[in-house]
Parts: structure tokens; C-alpha cells; sequence
């Protein structure tokens, strides 16, 4: 038979006993040949071979381990500075920059996301993993070593510039490297190790805080061992990949779309600016904090319309070309359902601890110890579905479920006062952990299954890192405001009359031993614990908020099975 489109084909003799295998040039049939003399033509089988057989097990489970410590890390560095901000602060005062110290390193990370994609695009994975390492190494020293306050949002920066680059690359790493029944449990392993930091960050932070011999410092230098053991393995064991690309590397350079990076970047830096104006008005006064709400608008607006129209750039390589993944239904909810985890986690990680410190009067290691029980059942879960969901295989039953726990302990947080039992607290934060358990890392094996281009995977990658620590970013800022806001005014409304200033109020609203603290005047510590109590409250119904979108994203996602193969099945 004639192959139409004239491509070479292969030709198996069937007289030979030997069936060898030879490239000929297609023949036709011929009526009067026999069996014996007949060619016959096939293409041979082309299964694509997966990155991950050319790789020993052995070096698989190292650059697992090696991932697993800079998850942790990254992790960590996202909050842990929740309790040493007032030691930071008792040493270079600035009480304005103070939230800085916190939101830099989130804020950071989010603007720098889709640049960090945009580099293991045609950059060598192994390089970018090496750098990233030596800049939160850096980063870290900067911090530990600072003389001033400006010096630790430096290095926070640093930390965040190399870490974004780090966790993007092992969110990529996991797709490409991982087989697909496998990944719902490597992704579950990554998000309970990112979990695992970002739970260890306020517990560490708060016992080198109220070490005197250690100090705040070594909560920064904590990290540098296991970025250079993480370093060392990757730097014997990481394989050499890049991506398949046409175009040399200045090409691919030349081809970022900078204007949009500028414009992302500088959206993402005075959205937290503006709320940081906003909750704080009543020091900086309010021109400032209008003049620039309007200049984030205008720039916001800016960078839609050069997105839309792709100023200075082309349609495939502008800045937020991955997002079109978004028009996948299944993508565009799952990753919906974990913003609202991550802005959830961000909230309750950040202010229960606070509302611990000033109900029960508990040092900062001892508030932060009380998230035990939300620590162990949040690991658990995440586990746990990793590992469910290849054998259940419908995925809205969990998106349902994680919601609803999430909503359901958003409303039981709505009920805590200043006589609130510590075990009831703790049965509401159980509650919240399993459904922020369930939701964290569900969108990316979820999703894998339905995107089947590389590329794709990779995009859904820089998605749920946006999703993760922007939904963190977001909820930090939002909570900040809430709480700085109408904790300030309400305290200055209860203690008028009773002498204290507006940098004292500020003080304790930060953590910090105000005056306020120290006033024997029961009447004056029961006004302020009920203020602070209801600040808190008003900064958990984010969790109401987002565990109602999440609900509704969740309800409407198909019911349908995903297919998870196996290697060579």
C-alpha cells in the first residue's frame, strides 16, 4: 500500500526468518505476488520516553530529600518574623517599617513569580537552582547582620528573589520529573514540607526572641545549613535539563516581556503600600493614603491595557500569556479554591498566635506552640489526599469538602471572646486545618491530568506558586489594614481620656511591650483585650469570605474521574 504523503517508511520483509528492520521507500501492492513475497509497511512504535527513566531511583529520592529542605525553608522565611518583629523593633525602632519586615518577603515573591517562570523557559534548571540557593543564602546574612531595619527588608528581598526562583523550579522539577499516578502524593509531600516551614517559622522566630544569648538574629541565620547540605546534593545530583526552544539564550532575554515585569512588579509592591496607608491613617494622614490608592489604580490600569494590547511585547511572550490556562474550566476553580486556602492560612497562621499572646498572656513561643493541633491535622491532610485521590479519582468531592470545613471553621473563629476556652480555640483552628489541608496542593495533580502539554504543566506550575503565597500576600495586607485600622481607632476611642499616645497604641497593636500592657488597672486591660479580641475577628472573616468562594468555585466544577497512569500502562 502507497503512503500518500511520501514519507519514508519502514519495511518488514515476512520471508525473512530474521524480521529485520530496514528503511525502504513505500511499494505498492502487486496483484499477482504471493504471501511469501509480501512487504508489509508500518511505522514503528514512537511512545515518548518520560525524563524521569533516564534517572536513578536513588538520585530521585536525594533531589527529593534536597527539594524537601528548601520547601521547608521557603516555608519558614515566610513567616519567620510573625514573632520577632518586636525584637526588631526594640533594636532600630521605626515602628511604620515594622509590618515591612513580614509583607517584603511575600510581596516580593509574588512580583518576581513570572519572571522566575520566564527563566526556566530556556534557562538550564540546574543553574537557576544553584543561584537561587546562593541568593538566599545571601539574603539571609544581610538580614542576621543588619544595622538597621532597612538592612532586613534588604535581605529580605534577597531571601525572596532567590526563593521564588527555587520553589518555581521544584513546582516545575515535580511535573516534568514526576510519573502522573505519582504526583498527587510528590505534590502532597511538597505542599505538607512548605506547610512544615511555615508552621516551624513563628515557633523558631519565638524561641530565638526570647533567647538572650541567641537572639533575633540566628532566626535568619537558622536557615543557611540546610540551603548548603540542599546546596551540595543538588549541585552532585541534579540532572542537566532545559526546555526544548528554537531560539538562542539572548533571543529568549530579549523576548521578556519587561514592560509588563515593571508593571507587575510595581502592582504588586503598591497594592500593600496603599493598604498599609490605609490602615494607618490616622498617622500618615489621609492625602497620603488617597494619592496612593489612585496611583496603584492608575498603574493597575496601566498594566491590564498593556496586557490586553501587548504593548512593547507579542501575545505569546507577554507576561501573563500562562494564564491562559484559565480558560479551562477545572484550572480556573481549583485555582480559585486555593487562593482562598492560601489567604485563609496566611490570616489564621499570623493572628491566632496574637489573639493567644493577649487573651492568655502567653509569650510569643508559648501562643505559637498552641498551633500545634492546626500543625499536625494540616500535614496530615495534605498527605492524606495526595495519596486518596489517585484511588478515589473524582476530585469535587474533595474540593466540596475542603470548602466547607474551611467555612465551617471561619464561622466558629466569628464566635471567640475574651473568655473563649483554649480547647474550643483549638477545636475551631482543627476544623480550619483540615479543610486548608485538603485544598493546598489538590489544584496541581488535579489539573496535570487534564493538561498533557509540557508547557501547559509548566504554566499550571507558576499558577499555583501565584495562588499559594499571593493568596498569602493578599490576605497579609487585607488583615493588616482590618487589624491596624480598626484596632487603632477603636483602642484610641476606649482610652481617650486615659493618657496614652498614638505611638503607644501603635506599639501594642504590633506586639511590642506598650504601656498599655504594663497599666495595673484592670478596667484598662479588660477594654483592651475585648478591642483587640474583636480586631482579630474582624481579620477571620477573610475566612468566611474565602471558604464561601471557595464553596461555590468547588460546586461548580464537573463531576468527572481523572486517569492516573502508571509507567508503561
Amino acid at each position: 500500500m502507497a503512503d500518500e504523503e511520501g514519507e519514508n517508511t519502514y519495511h518488514i520483509n515476512m520471508s525473512r526468518p530474521s524480521l529485520a528492520v530496514t528503511a525502504y521507500k513505500p511499494v505498492t501492492w502487486e496483484q499477482n505476488h504471493s504471501w511469501q513475497d509480501v512487504d508489509i509497511h508500518c511505522h514503528p512504535p514512537t511512545a515518548p520516553s518520560h525524563p524521569r527513566d533516564d534517572l536513578p531511583a536513588w538520585k530521585w529520592k536525594i533531589l527529593l530529600v534536597a527539594n524537601g529542605f528548601l520547601t521547608i525553608v521557603h516555608g519558614y522565611d515566610v513567616s519567620n518574623v510573625a514573632n520577632i518583629q518586636p525584637s526588631i523593633y526594640r533594636a532600630f525602632g521605626h515602628i511604620e517599617l515594622l509590618s515591612w519586615v513580614a509583607l517584603s518577603y511575600s510581596v516580593c515573591s509574588i512580583a518576581l513569580i513570572p519572571l522566575g517562570r520566564k527563566l526556566f523557559q530556556f534557562g538550564d534548571f540546574k543553574t537557576l537552582y544553584l543561584g537561587g540557593m546562593l541568593l538566599l543564602i545571601a539574603g539571609s546574612i544581610i538580614s542576621g547582620a543588619a544595622h538597621n531595619i532597612w538592612g532586613v527588608i534588604a535581605g529580605r528581598i534577597v531571601v525572596a528573589l532567590g526563593s521564588s526562583t527555587i520553589y518555581q523550579g521544584i513546582l516545575s522539577f515535580n511535573i516534568i520529573f514526576t510519573y502522573p499516578h505519582e504526583l498527587g502524593l510528590v505534590q502532597g509531600s511538597s505542599g505538607a514540607c512548605f506547610a512544615i516551614g511555615l508552621v516551624l517559622g513563628p515557633v523558631v522566630g519565638g524561641a530565638f526572641a526570647v533567647n538572650g544569648h541567641a537572639t533575633w538574629r540566628w532566626a535568619f541565620y537558622l536557615v543557611i545549613p540546610l540551603c548548603v547540605i540542599s546546596l551540595v546534593l543538588q549541585a552532585f545530583f541534579f540532572p542537566r535539563y532545559r526546555m526544548p526552544t528554537n531560539k538562542s539564550v539572548w533571543g529568549n532575554i530579549k523576548g521578556v516581556d519587561w514592560i509588563g515585569n515593571i508593571l507587575h512588579i510595581a502592582v504588586c509592591l503598591l497594592f500593600p503600600i496603599s493598604c498599609t496607608f490605609l490602615g494607618s491613617t490616622e498617622t500618615w494622614g489621609t492625602n497620603a493614603a488617597i494619592a496612593t490608592w489612585v496611583f496603584f489604580t492608575i498603574v493597575m490600569i496601566t498594566y491590564v491595557l498593556q496586557q490586553a494590547y501587548h504593548i512593547g511585547t507579542t501575545t505569546e511572550n507577554r507576561l501573563l500569556s500562562p494564564f491562559s490556562i484559565l480558560e479551562n474550566r477545572t484550572v480556573l476553580l481549583a485555582w480559585i479554591c486555593t487562593i482562598c486556602g492560601a489567604a485563609s492560612y496566611g490570616t489564621i497562621l499570623n493572628y491566632l498566635p496574637i489573639y493567644f499572646a493577649f487573651s492568655r498572656g502567653l509569650s510569643p513561643l508559648a501562643a505559637a506552640i498552641r498551633l500545634l493541633p492546626f500543625i499536625g491535622v494540616f500535614i496530615f491532610t495534605i498527605i492524606l489526599c495526595g495519596g486518596l485521590l489517585p484511588a478515589v479519582r473524582f476530585y469535587k468531592p474533595f474540593f466540596i469538602a475542603g470548602s466547607a470545613f474551611l467555612l465551617i471553621g471561619g464561622g466558629l473563629l466569628q464566635t471567640l471572646s475574651t473568655s473563649t476556652s483554649q480547647s474550643a480555640v483549638m477545636g475551631f483552628e482543627v476544623v480550619v486545618a483540615a479543610g486548608l489541608g485538603i485544598l493546598w496542593q489538590l489544584a496541581v495533580p488535579v489539573c496535570s491530568t487534564f493538561l498533557r502539554n509540557t508547557e501547559d504543566r509548566l504554566n499550571l506550575a507558576l499558577l499555583s506558586n501565584t495562588a499559594t503565597l499571593g493568596g498569602i500576600a493578599v490576605a497579609l495586607s487585607i488583615a493588616g489594614m482590618v487589624y491596624q485600622g480598626t484596632g487603632f481607632q477603636s483602642l484610641k476611642d476606649a482610652l481617650s481620656d486615659r493618657g496614652f499616645s498614638d505611638i503607644d497604641i501603635r506599639e501594642l497593636l504590633a506586639g511590642v511591650d506598650a504601656p498599655v500592657l504594663a497599666n495595673r488597672d484592670p478596667e484598662i486591660l479588660r477594654l483592651t483585650l475585648e478591642v483587640i479580641t474583636e480586631s482579630i475577628k474582624n481579620c477571620f472573616s477573610i475566612l468566611i469570605a474565602s471558604g464561601g468562594l471557595s464553596l461555590l468555585a468547588a460546586c461548580s466544577m464537573k463531576w468527572e474521574a481523572l486517569e492516573f497512569k502508571k509507567p508503561g500502562s
